[in-house]
């Protein structure tokens, strides 16, 4: 083997040589953007990126402040409890706890596939338990005061009460609602095809079917009547996005609820 021999000039060089840190060394913060071109190229909706993120830079800003390893090969499983019981502590609720969880474990997963580690601190954690909560409903009463703030011809009217009837007759969720396209109302059959998370990505529309939520009659004639009808009376040609016509979700529900006497609906 050739050994270089060492001289004033190789050691001068090899001190201004930068050091190089290992990927297990590497500060997590910086590997976040690459973590972020991953979510993307798999497809994964911007909404759910920017979740990812978030909890990715917290983590990140917790274990700086702390004075806790900040590598990513040299974080250890106590340093992710002690974050997640930091969050306890402060009073956040057992769901964001979780989801703060749910997020790290695919973030280290993503980390353990790239090969940045050899192995995820959080292999053997086990979630954190999130007790159930039922979620409060309105009563028929409550409906009924609803729907009687929303009677009337105009635009605001009919699009009001399709939107209060979609959510009610069909049991969609408020996202389905707002994902609905012309052309995603079947009259003739009287369903609705509605899509699960269809987010842009590059700017092209993810549509994926979820079910077909079926539409009464009374209903089907509502919609008819709203997705033609245009403000102050006038009528127009459906538009490209039901959204656009029939969905101003936040305004009807600020603008409606004091009216029909009901605290909240968010």
């Amino acid at each position: 083997m050739f050994a270089i021999p060492h001289t004033g000039i190789t050691d001068e060089y090899t001190r201004r040589m930068p050091k190089v840190k290992s990927p297990a060394m590497a500060p997590l913060v910086g590997l976040l953007p690459d973590w972020r071109i991953s979510l993307r190229a798999r497809g994964r909706s911007l909404a759910t990126i920017a979740s990812y993120l978030s909890v990715g830079e917290s983590f990140t800003d917790y274990l700086a402040a702390n004075g806790m390893p900040d590598g990513a090969g040299t974080i250890a499983r106590e340093h992710v409890e002690q974050y997640l019981a930091d969050m306890r502590e402060r009073g956040l609720s057992p769901a964001t706890v979780a989801k703060h969880y749910r997020s790290l474990l695919q973030l280290f997963k993503w980390l353990t596939d790239d090969g940045e580690i050899a192995r995820s601190p959080m292999e053997r954690m086990s979630p954190p338990s999130v007790p159930e909560q039922p979620v409060p409903i309105l009563d028929d009463a409550a409906l009924s005061a609803l729907l009687v703030t929303c009677k009337g011809n105009t635009f605001e009217n009919r699009r009001d009460t399709a939107i209060i009837r979609l959510l009610l007759d069909t049991g969609m969720r408020a996202g389905e609602l707002c994902g609905l396209r012309v052309e995603d109302i079947d009259f003739e059959h009287q369903v609705a095809l509605l899509s699960a998370r269809g987010q842009p990505v590059m700017g092209e529309g993810v549509r994926r079917a979820r079910d077909l939520a079926v539409i009464g009659e009374p209903l089907e004639q509502l919609l008819q009547r709203a997705v033609v009808l245009g403000h102050g009376g006038r009528r127009q040609p459906a538009v490209a996005h039901i959204c656009q016509v029939l969905l101003d979700m936040h305004r009807m529900y600020s603008s409606v609820t004091p009216l029909s006497g009901i605290e909240s609906l968010c």
